[in-house]
C-alpha cells in the first residue's frame, strides 16, 4: 500500500515527549537463531489473492461509468472499458494476477501483447502512484534495475498505470547468487533522490506507527484480535509518538515492498523487480530490512539469512532499525489477522517478540 496513505495525525513526537531509547534486552537474535527459523507451510510475507475471471470490455456507456462509480476498487471489466475509452486504444481483460494487494490485472493491448494494469481512484494514492512512476523509471535507467517500463493514463475517474509484462516467477528459495544480485542493485540506487522529488517518507512511517494506514497497517485489526496483538499495537503506538521526522531522512529511492514475491526469476537468474507502485524517496536500508524479514518465510541456502540480516542491520542505527521493524510487523501481521490465518499470526508475533526492542 501507499507511502503516506494515513491520517494527518501523528506526524511526530511533541516537544515534551522523551526520545526513544532501546530497552536493555541484549543483542538482537541473529545470526545463529534466525538462520534456522523455518516457517510453517503456507506462511507468506504478504497477503495473496486468487486469479480473477476472464472477459472483454465492450463499449463505454453511461451504465459502464455508473458501474465504475459503484465498484471503483473491484470492477476490472469497467476499468478495461474506461481505459479503452480514455486512451483511445483497445484493452481486453485477461485475468487478475495472484499475489499482492494492489489489484494487478493482466490486459491485452491493441498490439496483442500482455501488459499489467493497475488503477486507483483515491486522490492521495493517485498522486503517490504518479510520483512512483517517475522514481521507478529512474531505477530502470540510472540504477539499472530490471523494473518494468510504465506509462500513465490519468482519467477523471482513476489513474491507470500500465506496466510492461515481465518474464519469470517468484523464487522458491533465496540463494547466494540472488542475494549477490540484490545487494548490487541496492548499492546502485543510493543517493538517487533529486532536490525536486517530493518527500513523504518520514511522515508516512510515523503515521503507520501512531495511527495506522489507509487500507493497510490497520491498528483496529490488532485491537480486535487478541491480547497479544493488542499489546503489540499499543507498544508500537507509544514508540511511534517518540519519533521525530528528522530521525528518518533519506536520499535514496526506496522500493517500499521488497520481498521474494516481488522478484521474478527465469532459469535461476533475476529477470525483474516488480510492484514499484509506491516507490518513494527515503532510506534504502528499509528495503534491506524488509528483504531480511521476508527471508524468514522462505527456505534459504546456508548462510543466506545471516547475510541478509547483516546487510540490513550491521550499519543501521538502533532507532531506524526499530522504526522499520515496527512498521513491517504491523504491515505483515495485519493481513493474516484479517484473513484469520492463525498459524501466520503466531509465526510473525513470535518474530516480533524476538526482534522488537521497544
Amino acid at each position: 500500500m501507499a507511502v503516506g496513505e494515513a491520517s494527518a495525525l501523528g506526524r511526530g513526537r511533541s516537544v515534551d515527549q522523551p526520545r526513544w531509547a532501546p530497552l536493555p534486552q541484549g543483542p538482537l537474535p541473529w545470526p545463529d537463531r534466525l538462520e534456522h527459523v523455518g516457517a510453517p507451510t503456507g506462511i507468506g510475507f504478504t497477503g495473496h489473492h486468487t486469479n480473477g475471471d476472464q472477459g472483454h470490455p465492450g463499449s463505454i456507456t453511461n451504465a459502464t461509468l455508473g458501474l465504475w462509480e459503484t465498484h471503483r476498487h473491484s470492477g476490472p471489466h469497467a476499468a478495461a472499458t474506461l481505459l479503452t475509452h480514455e486512451s483511445g486504444k483497445p484493452f481486453q481483460l485477461v485475468r487478475k494476477l495472484s499475489g499482492g494487494e494492489t489489484g494487478a490485472h493482466e490486459f491485452l493491448g491493441g498490439d496483442g501483447r500482455s501488459v499489467i494494469v493497475k488503477w486507483d481512484s483515491r486522490p492521495e494514492s493517485r498522486k503517490l502512484r504518479g510520483e512512483a512512476v517517475v522514481l521507478s523509471e529512474r531505477l530502470r535507467t540510472v540504477a539499472g534495475w530490471p523494473v518494468p517500463t510504465q506509462s500513465v493514463v490519468d482519467a477523471d475517474e482513476a489513474l491507470f498505470v500500465i506496466q510492461e509484462f515481465m518474464p519469470g516467477a517468484p523464487p522458491n528459495n533465496f540463494d547466494h547468487l540472488l542475494v549477490d544480485r540484490l545487494l548490487d542493485l541496492h548499492s546502485r540506487r543510493l543517493g538517487l533522490a533529486r532536490p525536486e522529488d517530493p518527500v513523504h517518507w518520514p511522515t508516512a512511517l510515523i503515521e503507520t506507527l501512531t495511527v495506522g494506514g489507509e487500507g493497510y497497517c490497520l491498528h483496529s485489526s490488532f485491537r480486535d484480535f487478541d491480547e497479544r496483538t493488542r499489546s503489540l499495537v499499543e507498544k508500537v503506538e507509544a514508540f511511534g509518538s517518540t519519533i521525530d521526522e528528522s530521525d528518518l531522512i533519506g536520499n535514496d529511492i526506496v522500493h517500499w515492498d521488497l520481498h521474494g514475491g516481488n522478484l521474478l526469476l527465469d532459469d535461476g537468474s533475476l529477470t525483474a523487480v516488480v510492484d514499484t507502485d509506491f516507490s518513494a524517496v527515503g532510506d534504502a536500508c528499509f528495503d534491506l530490512v524488509a528483504l531480511a524479514l521476508s527471508s524468514l518465510s522462505l527456505p534459504c541456502e546456508s548462510g543466506v539469512r545471516t547475510r541478509l540480516f547483516a546487510s540490513a542491520f550491521d550499519d543501521l542505527d538502533d532507532l531506524k532499525a526499530q522504526v522499520y521493524l515496527a512498521h513491517l510487523f504491523i504491515r505483515i501481521i495485519d493481513w493474516p489477522i484479517r484473513r484469520r490465518a492463525l498459524d501466520e499470526v503466531n509465526f510473525w508475533l513470535a518474530r516480533a517478540d524476538e526482534l522488537l526492542k521497544i
